[in-house]
């Protein structure tokens, strides 16, 4: 081999990530998890506290893919297109948008995030949709879960 771009698969000789990394024309590639594991301990309370109804989960969906407006400027949009959901709650016959669950780390309190998350529920308020917000915890209250969930279902579902 020439050189560390002709591996197709194996260890990047420029970083110092594993043997599951792909490399291509100088790049080194992996596959990330979708969840951090936060998110992973609180989707699963989350399955357990909606398995009565009959809503899909969505998880990391794009804020402007749950938009088709006319009138949202383009940079609102843009700023929409670069930022993500934590967990979206649809009706499982049509896929339609019901409810928003955002995970709250530590991060949160950060201004800048706090900007973000101001964003996202003023524009998820422009479509009606609810955001339920979830501060991170070691351990999740699945009957607390559920009442806060249909307490927002109740209006829209």
């Amino acid at each position: 081999m020439s050189g560390d771009t002709d591996l197709p698969h194996g260890l990047c000789f420029n970083c110092s990530m594993s043997a599951d990394t792909v490399v291509n024309e100088g790049y080194c590639f992996k596959v990330a998890d979708l969840l951090t594991n936060a998110e992973k301990e609180f989707y699963k309370v989350l399955v357990e506290a909606v398995s009565d109804l009959n809503v899909s989960i969505h998880c990391k969906v794009r804020l402007a893919d749950l938009f088709v407006s006319e009138k949202l400027c383009r940079d609102d949009f843009i700023k929409a297109g670069l930022l993500h959901l934590d967990f979206v709650l649809c009706d499982k016959l049509f896929f339609r948008p019901l409810l928003v669950v955002e995970l709250d780390d530590a991060s949160h309190d950060r201004v800048d995030s706090q900007l973000k998350d101001d964003f996202k529920d003023w524009l998820l308020l422009q479509v009606n949709l609810f955001v339920v917000r979830v501060s991170v915890s070691a351990v999740y209250d699945v009957e607390i879960l559920r009442y806060r969930l249909r307490e927002y279902l109740g209006k829209v579902y």
